[in-house]
């Protein structure tokens, strides 16, 4: 974390890098149910255990970028869509006469036990986006 938050690592420009992450979260989400179910039908046909985890591990990762490609990719501009429309609609309902009514650094009212601080952006204006709302737990 050190490396990424100082920028050490910013010049590595390896593209398997981006391919693997894209990777990992499909991966988390099947490779506990799916594995353990491969693992044990392995195991019941008399596999050896090193060639039955290499199995499944293969499998897992053609699964995991069959979910990234066939899934994510697809779904990933309308998520971001919606998510934009909500909270857009969230702040229209929480500053009905918008954000340049409240005094710089002023606590508003969030949903979901949270709270909201407005900040004006470097050149004063105010944000046209959620990017300017920083949220803290109450």
């Amino acid at each position: 974390m050190i490396v990424v938050t100082l920028g050490w690592g910013a010049r590595i420009q390896w593209r398997w890098l981006t391919f693997a992450g894209a990777l990992t979260y499909p991966r988390y989400l099947l490779h506990e149910t799916m594995g353990r179910t491969a693992l044990r039908a392995l195991h019941d046909r008399d596999v050896k255990p090193w060639t039955a985890v290499a199995v499944v591990t293969g499998g897992m990762l053609v699964t995991a970028w069959l979910v990234h490609r066939l899934i994510e990719k697809p779904l990933t501009p309308r998520v971001k869509t919606g998510m934009t429309r909500s909270i857009d609609q969230l702040r229209a309902a929480t500053y009905p006469r918008g954000p340049e009514g409240l005094a710089r650094g002023a606590y508003c009212p969030g949903g979901s036990g949270m709270r909201q601080v407005i900040r004006k952006r470097s050149d004063g204006g105010w944000p046209g986006r959620p990017t300017g709302i920083m949220l803290f737990t109450r």
